[in-house]
């Protein structure tokens, strides 16, 4: 028997060197799928494609564990790509979630939104590995616009919360208080 085939949608970048290999500019953990492979026989990670520009393959961590593949999505950071990308996107993401048994959504990230909606459409189990604060994230990081958007950023990653059965939360108090989840939940 097949073990089950887990889609991990994130918006972390990701790159394809010469050697055919992805590669990743942050650490290996929760975004890059490899601590799925414990539970799931087939781990498909759906980040942002990133560029080689002035990296070194050298400093990026390979992603080459057995049963982990990698696929890029369009990119939805910001107010001109979730215009110009979106629809792509969404069509990527409903073929990644028709072809796989569940779905992990790293979030708070805009591809993460669109992947819970399309999941629930689809009738597939979902589980949120909460990462942080959308709202602290677009606040003290972000651009005047980023700012702005924070409050209805956070408000979207709350309702996609409140209707999912499996969280797991970075921290132990803090995020479970501002993004609760469903009443009957399970949670970490």
């Amino acid at each position: 028997m097949d073990r089950i085939k887990a889609l991990l949608v994130t918006d972390r970048r990701f790159l394809k060197g010469r050697d055919g290999i992805w590669y990743s500019e942050g650490p290996k953990g929760a975004e890059t799928g490899e601590r799925y492979l414990t539970w799931f026989g087939k781990v498909t990670v759906a980040g942002r494609e990133g560029t080689d520009a002035g990296l070194s393959l050298e400093h990026l961590n390979r992603l080459d564990a057995a049963g982990l593949s990698v696929v890029t999505l369009p990119n939805l950071s910001g107010i001109g790509a979730q215009l110009w990308n979106r629809q792509k996107a969404r069509a990527k993401l409903k073929e990644l979630i028709a072809d796989h048994d569940a779905v992990i959504l790293r979030m708070p990230t805009q591809l993460g939104i669109e992947a819970h909606k399309l999941t629930k459409l689809a009738g597939k189990p979902a589980a949120v590995d909460l990462g942080g604060c959308s709202y602290d994230g677009l606040r003290a990081y972000g651009t005047l616009k980023a700012r702005l958007f924070a409050p209805i950023s956070m408000r979207r990653v709350q309702k996609a919360i409140a209707r999912t059965h499996w969280v797991s939360y970075v921290t132990q108090e803090y995020l479970q208080a501002r993004y609760p989840s469903a009443p009957c939940a399970r949670s970490n």
